[in-house]
């Protein structure tokens, strides 16, 4: 039997199971894919509404700036998250594949996204204590004298309302996604069907 039929009786005998892996996975990537599109599509109209409350203190809208601090997604904020997308959209192809690579790989990476996610939402929900500190840490005082709690209410207000429940979508499907992954990835058939594509790829 030809290495051909053996890889079209390998993809016909496929797991529920590892279809939903790599189902789950691209839904992880798209979801990481929207932080950056967000903050492409809203990121001139937060940094504005930034600059108005950096006015309505009294300070130039220039004093940001200088020191290097941006309330947009821009630099690491979004390529990051475009290279877990690009690597979870791939799992997902190589497990659909049956390449066991994609088997070993999952295992190595979806708990380091799920703890990735993790440290994204402690530093949401820790930025106006952050920037504080970021702010102190100048020794300007003219950073020290902003109300960075307003700074961080008007970035946030800036965006739609529907990009909050978005948000908690997405926390939801990394979460729960990279769970259920770890638990099917563990599950017999799960590991037979990447034994058996290993078998008809010799």
């Amino acid at each position: 039997m030809s290495k051909q039929t053996n890889s079209r009786q390998t993809s016909r005998s496929r797991p529920q199971a590892v279809t939903v892996v790599a189902i789950v996975q691209a839904l992880i990537g798209l979801a990481f894919l929207s932080i950056p599109i967000i903050g492409l599509m809203y990121g001139a109209q937060v940094q504005t509404a930034v600059d108005a409350e950096m006015v309505r203190q009294g300070h130039s809208t220039a004093l940001l700036t200088q020191n290097h601090i941006s309330f947009t997604e821009n630099g690491a904020a979004t390529i990051v998250p475009t290279i877990v997308a690009l690597i979870m959209i791939t799992l997902a192809w190589l497990n659909l594949a049956g390449k066991r690579a994609g088997l070993i790989l999952s295992w190595v990476l979806q708990p380091l996204v799920l703890a990735g996610n993790f440290l994204i939402m402690a530093s949401q929900a820790a930025v106006v204590s952050t920037l504080e500190s970021v702010f102190k840490s100048t020794g300007d005082a003219a950073l020290q004298s902003l109300n960075v709690q307003k700074l961080v209410d008007a970035a946030f207000n800036a965006y739609p309302s529907w990009v909050s429940s978005l948000v908690n979508a997405r926390n939801v499907v990394v979460i729960l996604g990279s769970i259920l992954i770890l638990i099917l990835l563990a599950i017999p058939s799960t590991r037979g069907y990447f034994r058996k594509a290993t078998a008809a790829a010799n």
